[in-house]
């Protein structure tokens, strides 16, 4: 049995889900929350008074609807709607997204089962390209420390002087003067540090077969070097009982300064480079002859248009036929060019068949659109949660020296949850992740963006990653279309207020529940008036009676009262007296 979390496959809430999957009989309940106390899990009888549903919680629509309607369907309701999801994915990808914990892991699967192509996307070496020698931080620190005591210059691979080899042998340290090899030992397997049969993250060996290596060194003595061998925990011993050693450490890597409030930021009568503490923004053209080289350019010889073609083709396809005909497609023949216009410009060949509203095969489409590319940049240092039934695997995950164990605790009599990540150096590598394709996928969103900021000028009245809002004058609007990458005009829940036409109020507030009782102290007027009067003091506390809260360690679902607070926030730019914002330093 296996419990996963639908919300990680439809991220939305439960009374949205028959809509989305066009499940018009269907509606999301009301549910006593207030009731739900310890003293009425055992209730039975009629349906508990009106006041336990907080229908001042409510929108003001839900409100009204509540006082004519209940319903009890929601189990039903998320069921129905999963099997439909589950079963358009399907039939869509040929991948069951539910064997998967995420709707990008459902995606990625699809995209390596049926779209990857062979040989294109490089697997990273997870401690780097640049200076990936298998030297760890004490080991610089000691050779670092050889050096400063003996007045020597020691050759290693991450000093730029580079790295040494020996008949074959990687030296971590060669002074050419004495002739003496200095060997740092970490990687090398050390049986004190380590249990023999564990796996060396970099050279997928265990730490028993580098161990037998290191008696290479004995061949180096017999050729007439000088070897010195310090192993690490011999260092850190060293460390914690030499003050000297202490204090070098210390002032080698220094305590690092950072800056304190705003910047004032420079743009002409520049002085020397060294007289400025903090950031500059510049083109750079490296010197040349750099014997300690300082900039890195990541360039890639060869580069694809296809890459992710044939995925984002498919269901780029489902999404536009399930979206139905655009509203000025009218008769065959606006329809015949509709077609025509969009192989045209996306090379994909809409089936007119297909083309109707279909709400569930378009969240598919849309989902799987979205949802792919920041798989790709995840953080594989996550924290892990493992349970436990039996002694020998609690044993053998508190005694292995590749796991940092944060938190144990028992949620039952039977079973042990048990927090850990990898130490430092032993996360394994991944073949899921490509940082620069998660990387390409922003950067081109975000010089798309520019383009259209650096056209509009001071008309933008605000922008996000994603979006801009700006004052048209009839003439700079950016061009819309259909077409994947074009504009669409629509909004979303960011912090704005508007008053139509027609005199109605609109406030959207992402992160905060605007209900019915919310309604009443957060409003157009109110947020205008904030606004207006550039008001910072002022705090509205907005209240959600009954937000759903996990207890992790008892696993357990309760309820609590949670107050936010709203006020006005803004450090991004300086407003000036006509509302119009200048940079810091402009």
């Amino acid at each position: 049995m296996r419990f996963i979390d639908s919300f990680n496959f439809l991220p939305m809430g439960l009374a949205k889900l028959p809509k989305t999957f066009g499940k018009t009989e269907s509606a999301k309940g009301y549910f006593p929350h207030l009731f739900n106390i310890e003293e009425n899990q055992s209730y039975v009888g009629e349906l508990s008074d009106p006041v336990f549903y907080s229908p001042d919680s409510m929108s003001i629509a839900d409100r009204s609807k509540f006082y004519y309607c209940y319903c009890i369907a929601d189990v039903s309701i998320l069921r129905e709607c999963c099997l439909d999801f589950q079963k358009e994915f399907l039939d869509t990808a040929a991948v069951n997204p539910f064997r998967y914990v995420t709707i990008a892991s459902a995606c990625m699967a699809t995209y390596r089962a049926h779209h990857i192509p062979e040989t294109k996307i490089a697997m990273m070496p997870q401690h780097g390209y640049v200076n990936n020698c298998n030297n760890s931080a004490d080991s610089i620190r000691w050779l670092d420390n050889v050096a400063h005591c003996d007045g020597i210059s020691i050759r290693l691979a991450r000093n730029g002087t580079g790295e040494v080899k020996i008949d074959g042998v990687s030296i971590d340290g060669f002074c050419e003067a004495p002739n003496t090899v200095y060997q740092a030992v970490f990687w090398h397997g050390c049986m004190i540090c380590f249990n023999p049969d564990t796996e060396n993250p970099v050279s997928q060996v265990s730490m028993r077969t580098l161990a037998n290596k290191t008696q290479e060194i004995n061949r180096l003595r017999e050729k007439g070097y000088t070897v010195t061998v310090k192993w690490e925990h011999d260092f850190r011993k060293d460390l914690n009982d030499n003050q000297e050693l202490q204090d070098f450490v210390k002032n080698h890597e220094s305590v690092d300064r950072y800056p304190v409030g705003h910047p004032e930021v420079l743009t002409e009568n520049f002085s020397d480079v060294s007289s400025y503490f903090g950031i500059i923004k510049c083109k750079v053209l490296p010197p040349r002859g750099l014997y300690h080289p300082i900039y890195e350019v990541y360039h890639f010889k060869e580069s694809s248009t296809d890459l992710f073609r044939s995925y984002i083709d498919l269901f780029l396809k489902i999404k536009q036929e399930a979206s139905g005909w655009p509203a000025n497609c009218i008769t065959e023949e606006d329809k015949a060019a509709y077609i025509t216009a969009y192989q045209e410009n996306e090379g994909i060949q809409l089936n007119p068949e297909h083309i109707a509203p279909n709400p569930g095969r378009r969240t598919v489409g849309k989902l799987c659109l979205n949802s792919f590319w920041g798989r790709w940049g995840m953080n594989l240092d996550k924290m892990q949660l493992d349970y436990v039934t039996s002694l020998e695997k609690f044993n053998a995950l508190r005694t292995d020296v590749t796991k940092c164990v944060t938190d144990v605790y028992l949620p039952t009599e039977e079973v042990c949850v048990v927090h850990w990540r990898h130490e430092k150096g032993f996360s394994g590598q991944d073949k899921h992740t490509n940082v620069f394709l998660a990387a390409f996928t922003t950067c081109h969103a975000r010089l798309k963006l520019y383009d259209e900021l650096d056209k509009l000028k001071q008309h933008v009245l605000y922008f996000d990653t994603d979006s801009i809002i700006y004052k048209s004058d009839g003439k700079n609007d950016p061009p819309l279309g259909n077409y994947l990458g074009d504009f669409t005009d629509e909004g979303g829940p960011k912090n704005y207020g508007y008053i139509t036409n027609k005199g109605k109020t609109v406030c959207k507030n992402r992160g905060f529940k605007l209900n019915y009782r919310n309604s009443l102290i957060f409003n157009f007027d109110m947020m205008k008036r904030l606004v207006r009067e550039f008001d910072q003091d002022t705090t509205m506390d907005l209240v959600n009676p009954s937000k759903i809260c996990r207890d992790p360690k008892r696993r357990i679902v309760y309820n609590r009262e949670e107050v936010k607070k709203y006020r006005i926030v803004y450090t991004k730019r300086i407003i000036q007296d006509d509302y119009s914002t200048i940079p810091f330093g402009y």
